[in-house]
């Protein structure tokens, strides 16, 4: 069994190493779901994951194996309740080169009926202090992109930012940009509250986006 994998891994290395890129490129899971407990809306998904038994080959396989992975893996994060990540125990580090942030934030004053004021803003400064802890445990040169889906909550047919009250929401999500390893933040305009938002997300609704590198 040894022989005939020293055979194979021999073959590999034979072939010019964009060759190589390819089927390493090709090794990698689209998705995995390493946490979704039931009963939460918490989900931890690595994407284009790294496969263990690759990396147990040989030295020059794994580093060249690695190498690919840092370029396609990404870790996402979507929770839209607590967004609370101190209990995941994230995947090894450099298995990602970037972070991609989901959260979805109720804006509860499309409802004329409702009183109270919108819990937008509440629930986007509640977030940043646990989106700053979770930026803290990863490498400063990791940039992350946050996503903000932005449900509506009432029977109005009106849909976030077409509403009067958005400016605080607004000064919110700026602040977020302040974080230092925020590279881009984009806002979608949801539908209505469901318990699985993240099936139901649309690219096609993005209303608003902010780039680092835009200033």
């Amino acid at each position: 069994m040894a022989a005939h994998q020293d055979q194979a891994s021999s073959r590999l290395l034979t072939l010019p190493r964009e060759l190589r890129d390819i089927i390493y490129d090709n090794l990698l899971e689209p998705s995995r779901t390493f946490l979704k407990p039931s009963k939460t809306s918490l989900r931890a998904t690595l994407q284009n994951a790294p496969l263990s038994h690759v990396r147990l080959i040989n030295r020059q396989i794994n580093d060249e194996y690695d190498s690919r992975t840092r370029l396609w893996t990404k870790l996402l994060l979507a929770d839209h309740k607590s967004f609370d990540f101190s209990t995941i125990k994230l995947p090894r580090l450099p298995d990602h080169n970037s972070i991609a942030i989901h959260i979805f934030v109720t804006c509860d004053e499309c409802d004329d009926l409702r009183l109270d004021p919108c819990a937008a803003p509440h629930q986007i400064c509640r977030h940043y202090r646990w989106l700053a802890e979770v930026l803290q445990t990863l490498p400063r040169d990791c940039p992350a992109h946050l996503k903000i889906s932005m449900w509506s909550d009432g029977q109005s047919n009106l849909q976030w930012p077409a509403l009067g009250h958005c400016d605080d929401a607004t000064l919110q999500i700026m602040d977020l940009s302040g974080l230092p390893q925020i590279a881009s933040i984009a806002v979608y305009s949801s539908g209505r509250y469901c318990y699985d938002p993240v099936e139901g997300f649309r690219e096609d609704r993005i209303c608003a986006r902010w780039l680092k590198t835009d200033g």
